[in-house]
Formats: C-alpha cells, structure tokens, sequence
C-alpha cells in the first residue's frame, strides 16, 4: 500500500465497495462504496472473502477457508531468528501436518517467530461464520509441531491471530 500511494494511487480506507459498473465504451469503471463513488481508467479488484459478493456468478468457485497464525517464544536470546540470520521457510509432507511455514522474529524480544499452516478442511459460508478466537486446542496442537519441528523456539505461545484465504476449487 505504501509502494501504491508513493506511485499516485489514492487509498480509500473502511469504505466496504457495493460494486461497480463499466462504461458503455469500456474506458471508465465507476465504484460504489459505501460512502462515496469513484471513477478510474482501470480497477484491480483484489477482494478476498468478498469476492463472492461482489461477483455472485463466481460464487460457486471459490471457498473461503479460516487459517490461524502462532508466534513462539524462543529459547534464549532471539538473534538467531531475526531475519539477517533465520530464513523465511516452507516444510512440505510430514507426518499429521503437509505444510508448516514460518517468518523470522520482527518484533523484537519477546515478539516471538511466527508459524502456521494451512488449514482446507472446513468452509466458511461468510465472513460473519469467522471465528477469530484461536482455541487452546489448537494452539496445543501447534505447540507440538513448533516443538519437534524448529530446535531453539520454546513452545511458549505469544500471540495469535487468525484470516482468510479464498480460493478455488484447485486451491489457487
């Protein structure tokens, strides 16, 4: 976002699009949004979990699946996880997870390493089905992996969140 408006774009914060309409000669795009409309050349539309809304036709296509993030603690001192010296990683095909992935420590002390996975097991019908909450439950389960998985991080969970990804039937 900060790449866009440094190049002239005009970001539009909490503004939820209606939608938007193509002109008869296909060379302007008017965008509704909940407080104002817009007119432009050209749109991107890059709405995850809303895209079915605003594209009914497609809803059919795409899913959206809840994903939860972890950030762990690390044994001792966190300078062989800042992101000079720990890479960002990707593990495929083990045994009770087919993927874990993670990011360098960012945040200092005690911001901790973050880890999660991806998760294609339940559907969300809409974004009010969300459930941000992280459980226990699942932050043990993850606890186990973080702990057989990556030497040096101590298991101590130090913050949560969860999103969502929307994706299509060959999970594109």
């Amino acid at each position: 976002l900060k790449l866009a408006e440094k190049y002239g774009a005009a970001l539009h914060r909490n503004e939820p699009v209606l939608g938007f309409e193509v002109s008869a000669g296909r060379d302007r795009v008017t965008v509704r949004t909940a407080t104002n409309e817009y007119e432009a050349e050209k749109i991107i539309v890059a709405t995850g979990p809303c895209m079915r809304k605003l594209f009914p036709e497609y809803a059919s296509s795409l899913k959206i699946f809840r994903q939860v993030l972890f950030w762990f603690d690390v044994e001792g001192s966190i300078e062989r996880y800042k992101s000079n010296r720990f890479p960002i990683f990707i593990w495929t095909g083990g045994k009770n997870i087919n993927l874990l992935y993670g990011f360098p420590a960012i945040d200092g002390q005690n911001g901790g390493v973050k880890v999660a996975t991806e998760k294609y097991e339940t559907a969300i019908d809409t974004l009010d089905d969300v459930i941000h909450k992280v459980s226990a439950t699942e932050i043990e389960q993850m606890q186990k992996h973080v702990l057989r998985l990556i030497p040096g991080l101590s298991g101590k969970c130090v913050k949560t969140a969860s999103c969502v990804y929307t994706v299509t039937p060959d999970s594109r």
